[in-house]
């Protein structure tokens, strides 16, 4: 796994979409592992 780490500086309602996108790209893997596995759960 590639973990990067930096400093930001943002306005917060940028980090607010960070954040956001953050979230909706794990629920999409989590998502899709779970589909791989053949079962929905």
């Amino acid at each position: 796994m590639l973990v990067l780490e930096f400093k930001a500086y943002a306005k917060p309602c940028q980090f607010q979409a960070v954040n956001e996108a953050i979230r909706i790209g794990q629920f999409i893997r989590n998502k899709s592992i779970r589909t791989t596995d053949g079962r929905w759960r």
